[in-house]
């Protein structure tokens, strides 16, 4: 009886660790393929839409290979609390966040398309709204075609999304706007010196001299990791475990041989799965890997650099995107608590049925 009691603890155990790392992943694969980019935050008036043109320009007269590999891509943006929003037809008003931007809407605040389409950049008459704001000016979340008012101009709406604030993004169609936040994106050619590329884009551009910057792919995969890495453990224990016994059996017991070879494939498979579908779960680590391995300073250097960006963060105005990631790491600690609670039950539970079973034999 208390064999089966355990067993039942056991599966339990494991079927709620299961739920659990799934949610977990989930919500951590969607941060990391959110924060993926460098975010330079300026401090001063703003950086032009008509600069950026020309570092752009500059990057690729420098760099003759830019078009091919796309070194770098940009997204410029700003947003304005407590903007209004008018539906000359009905009559009614709603206050957003507003987002103008020149570049990709996915990459300025969290949020996940319901219906339409983002609007492209040389859309200068487009917008996208959130869904509650649909419903409070258009009576209706399948708000796409309609048109509304803002700052004197007209705007069809293009996209409905699911955001938790009340957003409304535009394109800039002037050269004279300035954008207080940028988004780098860096392709393969320099992943893990993401950072490195983005201080360099500035340095050479001149852009600004007094920016916070923020490395969303190590902050992404970091989250991403730290989810992914006790799964691969558990598996790749899992598959130790198989070819252990395919060792064992392999001149003893046909029938047992067959059943671990069949869980060694089982388990192979789910770890091509999980590479295919999650990608590296060491890519965050690349950030602590010095060019040179007598720089005994690199990891303290990194290490300080993340405290400041931290500290950074609390400290700029808060915007959906860093408001996001700020939650994200701060409840990434309890997560990580209760998922070392979970496999240490799963792993206590599986010791004490095995001994008890073994008394009973």
């Amino acid at each position: 009886m208390k064999r089966n009691r355990m067993l039942m603890l056991f599966l339990l155990t494991g079927l709620l660790l299961l739920w659990f790392m799934s949610r977990c992943i989930m919500d951590t694969s969607y941060d990391r393929d959110f924060f993926s980019s460098v975010s330079i935050r300026d401090h001063k008036t703003g950086i032009s839409k008509a600069a950026l043109i020309e570092a752009l320009e500059q990057e690729k007269e420098s760099d003759p290979t830019f078009n091919s590999r796309t070194l770098l891509s940009l997204t410029a943006w700003k947003s304005e609390e407590g903007a209004e929003l008018t539906n000359l037809y009905l009559g009614r008003k709603a206050k957003v966040l507003a987002v103008t931007l020149w570049g990709n809407m996915r990459d300025t605040v969290p949020m996940s398309l319901l219906s339409g389409n983002y609007v492209y950049q040389e859309d200068a008459y487009g917008c996208v709204l959130d869904s509650g704001t649909a419903y409070e000016l258009f009576g209706t979340i399948t708000a796409v075609n309609n048109e509304l008012l803002y700052k004197n101009s007209t705007y069809i709406v293009r996209g409905v999304v699911k955001s938790s604030v009340p957003v409304f993004l535009v394109q800039s169609s002037k050269r004279a706007d300035t954008f207080s936040n940028i988004e780098l994106k860096i392709t393969e050619k320099g992943k893990g010196k993401e950072e490195m590329y983005a201080a360099a884009f500035l340095a050479g551009s001149s852009l600004t001299d007094n920016y916070s910057l923020i490395d969303g792919y190590f902050y992404g995969n970091l989250l991403s990791s730290s989810f992914l890495l006790p799964l691969w453990l558990i598996l790749l224990c899992f598959l130790h475990f198989a070819l252990h016994h395919c060792i064992i059996y392999r001149k003893k017991n046909r029938k047992q041989l067959l059943a671990y070879i069949g869980l060694t494939f089982i388990i192979l498979s789910l770890l091509l799965f999980f590479y295919f579908k999650t990608g590296n779960p060491l890519i965050f680590a690349r950030k602590f890997i010095p060019t040179r391995w007598s720089d005994f300073s690199y990891l303290a250097k990194v290490t300080d650099t993340l405290k400041e960006q931290f500290q950074q963060m609390q400290y700029l105005d808060p915007n959906p995107r860093e408001l996001l990631l700020l939650k994200s790491l701060l409840t990434l600690k309890y997560r990580f608590a209760l998922l070392i609670v979970l496999y240490f039950q799963l792993f206590l539970t599986g010791y004490i049925y095995g001994k008890q079973r073994h008394c009973i034999c």
